[in-house]
């Protein structure tokens, strides 16, 4: 339909009674067209496919509209190929189902098109061979909105291939199974994929990323979503596997299986950052025809990872449980817990990890907390993990700053073991290491081609590295950890103890030789136990003065005269308070009103905070370790955690804001997003525990 005529009146020459109407052609213009379907017939007048035939044919934006007697199955014998602008609204995704009958896709987005689909089901699409997309084939501008993909089937894509503009809002996902990847949805070429407060749960693939993968080369991003019970037999997917620039926000990931369950990032950095916001990650693990590699999140690339506010938990794996991986990882605000992987339970970081102002807790694994080459972690908390080999964290480059390593335990069955921290090159500094501990019944030294090998340390050891290695302790405080069990032969210390140098020959007659230098200053190494060797110290020290040393024994070696020693006949107690919160993110033991360590410090040189964020050199002199009694801040404690916003898509249109916290509050939405209130039925998925 065109307008192509405007009424006007002329300025007349001369006056008149009559006017001169006459016509103007205006620029053509195309008024959108409605199309009914009043017929669940696959063609003819009233169908479906003559509403689209029509809707192609007329240029413009259209709208395809359902009467009551076009709701039920329309069961398509060729898909429906749409080439124009369109919104196909229909009756409802429970009233309505477009079906390719198990024998053809249902949709087609040709390319330039811009198309709306909202209201309806697209069920059992196939296509085979090279084919892609057996629901939804869109290279186009598709919305997919309060509808449903479910039972269908393709080598890729099986519910969506998406090579243009997709998103998906207040949808399923579910029940699709490719032959090769992206069961639910499969992102490539350039596409842009939106998913948005929608579901892609329980799709299956043969290949890669059950619920979505995301080739390098696109953009995906994923918002108030859940990815939930996907499964990828063979080496794949399940959840998510993704080269693509990737940002998920207030989502759920969760019951996945495969052999990287729950995330797995491919490509280099140049393919796009990562961002993991607000969401939860959680019970992914291995399935019956696959073991999972890693549990939660597995990172093949370089990519630069950010993990803010974020829960991740109870994840199983046979190399990591939390997550893996290379890359620059940046972990902040975030709790990583309750799982159980094989070298790590919480966090294994190839590259470089940032781990700030978060909780890494209740892991199991060789190194049940934390490993990785290179390691900043700031404000931290690391506790109460379990592993093989070391308890809480090992870092072959690792700064401990405003932190707490405490509770670990490690249980080896070799000739190492290392309950809190495995440091080879690094600092810690106005940090807390406490009531961690080796058990070390099982242990056994080593006696062969490369010398005698074994060591043990309740709280710190500082390892030798290839060449020399150096590490230093300030204003810490390491107490109340411990080494049971140990044989005799395994050089140990409840406290520190420092590596010693060793050599070996090897191929060639090439010497390789190890070795560390531990510098201590202004801090408590006190009240640890041992079996063997020194309660406190071990090992060969270069103190930079100023310490407070429980029992030194013959043992450990280079401290100096203002370094306050006990004995084991007369112990040095420094009087610490319980672990507990006394200000800050993280648990300190605050000191008695007569430790011998108020005031006792040196003042050069120091962080003009303690652990807390407190003021430093209160009463003109520091107290050493890593509590400054008397001082004042505002760093006030809070338990880290994460929000994350559910939504339970499409019928009921219910969101949750959940706070992964202590204490646990949610926020409840309805489905025109205004705030119904602070209480309602939500399903907990995060901590308290």
């Amino acid at each position: 339909m065109f307008l192509s005529t405007w009424l006007g009146r002329p300025t007349p020459a001369r006056r008149s009674d009559q006017s001169r109407p006459f016509l103007e052609r205006l620029d053509d213009r195309a008024l959108p067209s409605t199309f009914w379907v009043s017929s669940t017939l696959d063609s003819g007048p009233g169908s479906l496919r003559q509403a689209v035939l029509g809707a192609n044919a007329h240029p413009g934006s259209d709208e395809i509209r359902f009467k009551h007697s076009a709701e039920g199955t329309v069961i398509l014998t060729a898909e429906l190929g749409v080439t124009d602008d369109v919104a196909i609204d229909g009756p409802g995704a429970k009233n309505l189902t477009v079906s390719g009958g198990g024998a053809t896709r249902v949709f087609n987005i040709a390319a330039g098109a811009t198309v709306k689909i909202e209201d309806l089901t697209i069920a059992n699409g196939k296509v085979a061979d090279a084919a892609n997309g057996g629901g939804i084939l869109n290279a186009g501008i598709l919305t997919l909105a309060d509808s449903v993909v479910t039972g269908n089937v393709a080598p890729a894509g099986a519910g969506i291939e998406n090579t243009g503009t997709l998103t998906v809002k207040l949808s399923k996902v579910t029940g699709n199974q490719a032959t090769n990847n992206g069961g639910g949805i499969h992102n490539a070429g350039t596409g842009t994929a939106v998913i948005d407060r929608s579901a892609v749960s329980d799709n299956t693939c043969v290949g890669d990323g059950a619920g979505i993968r995301s080739e390098i080369g696109t953009a995906l991003t994923i918002t108030d979503s859940v990815v939930s019970g996907n499964s990828a037999s063979g080496f794949g997917t399940g959840g998510i596997a993704s080269g693509a620039t990737l940002t998920i926000r207030d989502s759920l990931i969760a019951g996945n299986t495969s052999a990287a369950a729950g995330l797995y990032l491919f490509g280099f950095s140049r393919s796009g950052d990562v961002l993991i916001s607000r969401s939860v990650i959680r019970d992914n693990g291995p399935n019956a025809t696959s073991g999972s590699g890693v549990g939660g999140l597995w990172s093949a690339s370089s990519k630069s990872i950010r993990i803010e506010d974020t829960v991740i938990r109870d994840n199983t794996g046979s190399r990591a449980g939390g997550v893996y991986g290379a890359g620059t990882i940046d972990v902040v605000g975030s709790v990583i817990e309750h799982n159980t992987g094989g070298s790590a339970g919480g966090l294994y970081a190839f590259d470089t990890l940032t781990l700030t102002r978060s909780t890494v807790r209740g892991n199991t694994g060789s190194t049940a907390g934390v490993h990785a080459q290179t390691a900043t972690v700031v404000e931290s908390t690391i506790s109460g993990n379990t592993g093989t080999a070391i308890g809480g964290v090992y870092g072959y480059q690792l700064d401990l700053i405003d932190s707490t390593v405490s509770g670990n335990t490690a249980s080896p069955t070799g000739s190492f073991g290392v309950g809190g921290v495995d440091v080879t090159n690094g600092s810690i500094r106005n940090s807390t290491i406490s009531g961690n501990a080796v058990i070390g019944d099982k242990m056994q030294a080593y006696h062969g081609t490369y010398g005698d090998t074994g060591d043990a340390a309740g709280g710190v050891f500082a390892q030798a590295g290839y060449g020399g290695s150096a590490v230093e302790i300030q204003n810490s405080t390491i107490a109340f950890n411990r080494v049971t069990g140990a044989p005799a032969d395994i050089p140990a210390s409840g406290g520190v103890a420092v590596s010693r140098p060793f050599s070996f020959v090897g191929y060639y007659g090439y010497s390789y030789d190890f070795s560390t230098v531990l510098g201590v200053r202004n801090t408590i190494i006190a009240r640890n136990q041992s079996n063997v060797g020194g309660p406190d110290v071990g090992g060969e020290f270069q103190s930079g003065g100023h310490n407070l040393i429980g029992v030194l024994t013959p043992d450990a070696t280079g401290f100096v005269a203002s370094d306050m020693r006990g004995t084991q006949s007369h112990p040095l107690d420094p009087r610490l308070k319980p672990l507990a919160y006394n200000g800050g993110p993280t648990q300190t033991h605050a000191l008695a009103p007569n430790s011998p360590a108020l005031n006792a410090g040196d003042n050069a040189d120091v962080p003009t905070t303690d652990q807390r964020g407190y003021d430093r050199i209160v009463g003109g002199v520091i107290d050493i370790g890593a509590y400054e009694a008397g001082g004042h801040g505002s760093n006030d404690h809070h338990d880290h955690g994460g929000w994350c916003s559910l939504f339970d898509p499409p019928e009921n249109g219910h969101s949750f804001t959940v706070w992964f916290g202590d204490p646990f509050h949610f926020r409840f939405f309805g489905p025109s997003g205004h705030r119904h209130g602070n209480s309602g039925d939500a399903i907990f998925v995060g901590h308290p525990t």
